[in-house]
C-alpha cells in the first residue's frame, strides 16, 4: 500500500496551519457520499508535491469528513486514507502593536450635547479584541515590522503625514506653561474649500482645520506612533498574504477608512486599508476592498475613485441618515479611469440580518466578476445591534454568516480590524465572523 509521513501548508482560507499526515492509498466498496473540493484536487494534497489517484490523476477531489479520505478521481473504490493527522496548530496570523494605547480618546470630556459615546474609540477595543484571539485559539498574534513611512506616503499626502506626526508638539509650543496646555490637537475652526490648494500659513491651528473636517479625530502626545504602528499592522498582514495567501487579520489601532489623501476625521488618521491595497498594487497583485463597516469608507472610496487597479465596494448606512453624510451615495461609482470601480451600497437605518446579506450578495457577484489576486475586507462591528455609534439591527449570529459570504470568494484575504464599539460585545462578534476564515 505505500505508506508515506510528510508535512504540507493547506492555505485556501487558512493563513498558517501545518498539518502532519500519515496515508495510504486503499481499495474499499465504500459507496461515495462526499463533499466537492476545490480545484482539481485537494489543495492538501496539491501541496505535499501534487499527489493524485495512480488511476485517475486530475479529476477533481472528494472529501470524506467523517474518515478525512481524498478521493481524486470520484470512484466508490479507490480512495487516498488520510490513517492519521495531527495539526502543529498556529492558527491565522494576527498583527498587533501594543503601542496604540498610547493614543487614548477616552481621556476628553464629551462634547456638549454630543453622543455620551463620542470619543468611544478608546484602548479597550483593541485590547478586548487581543484577549479574545488568545482565549479562542483562533490567531497567533503577531508583532509588525517597521516597513517605514514610504507606504504611508504612497496613499496621503506629505503634509497630512507631517501634521499627524508633528502637529501635537507644534500646538504645545504655543503654551510655554504647561499648565495651559489643552489635553490634545484639536481644530477650532475647520476650511470651508473653495479649492483643494493647501493654505500657505504656518499656523498649526490653520493646518489642523484644513487636513481635519471633524473634532472626533485628536491629537495626542502618542497619537503618531499609535497611527504609524498600525498601518504597520495592515501593511504586515498584506506581505505576509502576498507571499503566502491564506488570510491574515490586521488588528488596526486607530481605523483608518473615514481618512481620505490630505484628510483625517472619523477616529481615523491614516488609512490602514488603503495602505495595504496599494502595497499590493504595487506589486502588481489585482485587489478588491468590501468595507462593511456601518459607516461609509468615504477616505479608501476617495483615494482610489479615479483608478481601475483597484475596486472599492462599501456597505453601510445611508448617508442622508448619518455619518459621514457627505460621502457613500449609490451614484458614486467612480471617476475616469476608475468608472464603474467603485460600488457603493447604502442600506436603511435598522437594517435586518437578510436584508444585509441580500446586499452583501450584490457585492460579492461584483468582485467574483472583477476576480482579484488578492481580498482585503475592511470589518466594522459598529453594524451590532447594540452598537453605541451604530443603527443596524444585525446580531451575533449575523457575522458568519457574513464571512461565510466573504469566504466563497475563494480568495487570499486580508481582513483589517475598523470600526466596533459595542464593548460588551466585541469579542464574541469578531470570533463568530474570523471562525469561518479558519
Amino acid at each position: 500500500p505505500g505508506y508515506m509521513s510528510t508535512g504540507v501548508v493547506c492555505s485556501s482560507l487558512l493563513s498558517a496551519v501545518f498539518f502532519r499526515y500519515h496515508a495510504r492509498w486503499e481499495h474499499s466498496a465504500r459507496p461515495r457520499h462526499a463533499v466537492q473540493g476545490a480545484g482539481p484536487c485537494c489543495p492538501l494534497l496539491q501541496r505535499a508535491g501534487d499527489i493524485s489517484c495512480p488511476k485517475h490523476a486530475g479529476n477533481p477531489c472528494l472529501v470524506w469528513p467523517e474518515t478525512m479520505a481524498y478521493n481524486t478521481c470520484q470512484s466508490p473504490t479507490d480512495r487516498f486514507v488520510v490513517t492519521a493527522l495531527t495539526t502543529d496548530w498556529t492558527a491565522m496570523l494576527a498583527y498587533h502593536s501594543p503601542i496604540h494605547l498610547q493614543h487614548d480618546p477616552g481621556q476628553l470630556p464629551q462634547p456638549a450635547g454630543a453622543s455620551r459615546s463620542y470619543y468611544s474609540e478608546v484602548p479597550a477595543r483593541a485590547e478586548i479584541i487581543r484577549a479574545a484571539l488568545e482565549e479562542s485559539g483562533l490567531a497567533t498574534l503577531v508583532a509588525p515590522h517597521d516597513r517605514g513611512r514610504e507606504p504611508l506616503q504612497a496613499v496621503h499626502t506629505h503634509a497630512l503625514l507631517d501634521l499627524l506626526q508633528h502637529g501635537y508638539d507644534d500646538l504645545m509650543r504655543l503654551y510655554p506653561n504647561a499648565a495651559d496646555r489643552p489635553l490634545a490637537a484639536v481644530p477650532e475652526t475647520y476650511a470651508v474649500r473653495s479649492s483643494q490648494a493647501p493654505p500657505t500659513t504656518s499656523s498649526i491651528w490653520a493646518r489642523l482645520g484644513w487636513h481635519c473636517y471633524d473634532s472626533s479625530a485628536p491629537l495626542f502626545a502618542g497619537t503618531w506612533d499609535a497611527v504609524y504602528w498600525s498601518a504597520q499592522c495592515a501593511l504586515a498582514a498584506a506581505a505576509h498574504v502576498y507571499d503566502h495567501a491564506g488570510v491574515a487579520y490586521a488588528l488596526c489601532r486607530p481605523p483608518g477608512h473615514h481618512a481620505g489623501p490630505n484628510l483625517y476625521g472619523g477616529f481615523c488618521y491614516v488609512n490602514n486599508t488603503a495602505v495595504a491595497a496599494q502595497w499590493l498594487a504595487v506589486q502588481h497583485m489585482r485587489v478588491a476592498v468590501i468595507d462593511i463597516d456601518y459607516h461609509h469608507g468615504n477616505g479608501t472610496q476617495d483615494i482610489f475613485y479615479q483608478r481601475n487597479d483597484v475596486l472599492t465596494l462599501s456597505l453601510h448606512v445611508d448617508p442622508d441618515v448619518d455619518y459621514p453624510y457627505y460621502w457613500g451615495y449609490a451614484g458614486e461609482t467612480g471617476a475616469g479611469y476608475g468608472t464603474g470601480y467603485n460600488m457603493n451600497l447604502p442600506l436603511p437605518r435598522h437594517t435586518d440580518e437578510e436584508t444585509y446579506l441580500d446586499a452583501l450578495q450584490h457585492a460579492v457577484d461584483r468582485v467574483h466578476a472583477y476576480a482579484p489576486d488578492i481580498l482585503i475586507v475592511a470589518v466594522g462591528f459598529d453594524t451590532y445591534i447594540d452598537d453605541p455609534v451604530g443603527g443596524f439591527h444585525l446580531t451575533t449570529a449575523a457575522y458568519p454568516r457574513i464571512a461565510e459570504r466573504l469566504a466563497s470568494l475563494h480568495a487570499p484575504a486580508i481582513i483589517i480590524q475598523e470600526g466596533g464599539y459595542a464593548r460588551s460585545a466585541l469579542a464574541a462578534n469578531v470570533t463568530a465572523f474570523l471562525a469561518p476564515f479558519v
